[in-house]
Order: structure tokens, then C-alpha cells, then sequence
């Protein structure tokens, strides 16, 4: 199935929104304070899937919608510039670690190791992590790593929301994981 532009129209309203694929895999999820009648997003990640499972619902009843698609609309990444590189490392592999607490981690010019806490994460969010982990071929920093994968999933169709999501899954509570959501947040809301 190609990445799609999914629109949802309802009379009612509904204030929950999920997606899986055909392979079991959370493609979308959005859940919204007050009722919307009328929601827009990408599923950007659809390969080796076949079909789709959209559930809506308003106050935990299944609602019925108006459903298009259409050709993803990709967001635009031009508004992010990516600082010069403070180094270029190629990995050679990605393995997995079923011992390691981390999501993921990269050790620099050899490989990208997943965990098991990665695969435990909605695909669509999966996307981002693993983006952060090649920013730190280019990048030291956690900052320039954000923002390399804020630019990667941008231009991959991702939504910003997922962004945020993805950040606030992925990191440990502390006064990092602040910084770099209100940083995330700073460069997202450039978007037009």
C-alpha cells in the first residue's frame, strides 16, 4: 500500500482516532479533548501492508465517517537547516539487544542497536527514533540528532505531532527531555 492522506469527515464528531494495518501495527493514533468533526492526517509508513482498520469513536462508541484518501501530503522541512556536521560515521549495521533498557542507541561508525522497548513503540513513532539514532552520524549532540530526525521525518511524510509523541515516549523523565520537547516545539511551529 502506498503512504496515504486519509480524511475524516462525521457529522457527530468523534474524539479518538486509531489506525493499525493489516500486520497489527498502530499506523495512527489521536485522541482529541473536544469532539472534531473534521480531522486530516498522513499515514506515511505503509510498507508490507495491504490494508487499513480505521476506528473512530465519540465517548467510547464506534462512529461512523466519510473517509477519502489521497496522495500523501508531505510537510515542508525547508524552515529546518541542519548545522554543518561535526562528524560523518556510516554504520555498518543495526542489531538487536534483548538485554539493553534503552530504545535504541548508536555506537558511532559501527552499528544502530535496537532494544526491546523500541519495537514496543507504535510503528509510525518507530520511524523517528530510528532517524535520531543516524542523526548521531552527522551529530554529537542530542539537540543536532532531534533536529536531523524532526527534518528526516518531516520530509518522510510524518506528521509533527507525531513528533512530539515520539519525544515524549522515547525519553526518560528529566530536565533533558523538557528541553528538547520545548526545542522540538520551537521548530515545529514554524511549519505553514
Amino acid at each position: 500500500m502506498q503512504p496515504k492522506t486519509i480524511n475524516i469527515e462525521t457529522a457527530k464528531g468523534i474524539n479518538y482516532i486509531f489506525v493499525r494495518d493489516d500486520l497489527g501495527r498502530i499506523q495512527y493514533f489521536r485522541a482529541f479533548s473536544v469532539p472534531v468533526k473534521k480531522w486530516r492526517f498522513n499515514l506515511p509508513f505503509l510498507y508490507g501492508c495491504n490494508s487499513l482498520n480505521i476506528c473512530t469513536k465519540l465517548n467510547g462508541h464506534f462512529v461512523p465517517v466519510k473517509i477519502t484518501k489521497s496522495r500523501l501530503k508531505k510537510y515542508s522541512s525547508l524552515f529546518i537547516k541542519l548545522p554543518s556536521p561535526n562528524w560523518i560515521k556510516k554504520n555498518l549495521t543495526v542489531n538487536f539487544d534483548p538485554n539493553t533498557q534503552q530504545l535504541a542507541y548508536n555506537e558511532v561508525g559501527k552499528s544502530i542497536t535496537l532494544g526491546p522497548q523500541f519495537f514496543k513503540l507504535p510503528y509510525f513513532l518507530q520511524f523517528f527514533v530510528y532517524y535520531h539514532e543516524l542523526g548521531h552520524n552527522y551529530y554529537h549532540s542530542e539537540e543536532n540528532a532531534d533536529l536531523y530526525a524532526i527534518k528526516r521525518y518531516l520530509e518522510a511524510g510524518g506528521s509533527p505531532s507525531s513528533i512530539l509523541y515520539a519525544l515524549d515516549e522515547g525519553l526518560a523523565n528529566s530536565g533533558l527531555k523538557t528541553k528538547r520537547l520545548e526545542e522540538a516545539k520551537n521548530y515545529l511551529i514554524k511549519i505553514q
